[in-house]
C-alpha cells in the first residue's frame, strides 16, 4: 500500500498546515487554525485541499498569505521544495529582506537541515 508523504509543513501560534504528496504525484494539504481564545471568538477551523503539483500549492500560498508567509515557522521542506521557496526569498525587495532578516534565516536553516537528507 503507497502512502502519501508528508513535503511541507509549516506552524504558527494556533495552527498550521502540512502538505502531503501521493503516490500518484499530486498533493492534499490538511490544516487547521483556531482555538487560541474561547471557541466563541476563535473557533477551530480545519481544511484539506488537493492541488495537482507543489507549484500550485505554493502559488495559492503565497497569495493566501501575502507577506505573512514568512512568519509562519518552517518544521519541514522537502528537498525538492527548496528551489520555489528559495527563489521567493531571492525574490523578496531589499526593505522585506531587511525587515524580515530573522525570519529568512529561518527558512534558510530549515532548507539547510532538510537538504542534508536528501
Amino acid at each position: 500500500m503507497n502512502k502519501a508523504e508528508l513535503f511541507f509543513k509549516v506552524g504558527a501560534d494556533g495552527g498550521g498546515e502540512s502538505l502531503y504528496r501521493n503516490p500518484d504525484d499530486t498533493f492534499f494539504t490538511s490544516g487547521s487554525s483556531g482555538g487560541m481564545l474561547d471557541e466563541e471568538e476563535d473557533p477551530i477551523i480545519s481544511w484539506q485541499v488537493d492541488y495537482p503539483d507543489f507549484q500550485n500549492y505554493w502559488d495559492d500560498f503565497i497569495r493566501k498569505n501575502g507577506d505573512f508567509w514568512l512568519f509562519l515557522f518552517p518544521l519541514y521542506i522537502h528537498p525538492e521544495a527548496i528551489p520555489l521557496i528559495q527563489k521567493a526569498l531571492d525574490s523578496l525587495d531589499d526593505e522585506k529582506k531587511e525587515m524580515s532578516s530573522d525570519q529568512i534565516k529561518t527558512w534558510r536553516r530549515a532548507m539547510e537541515k532538510n537538504h542534508k537528507s536528501f
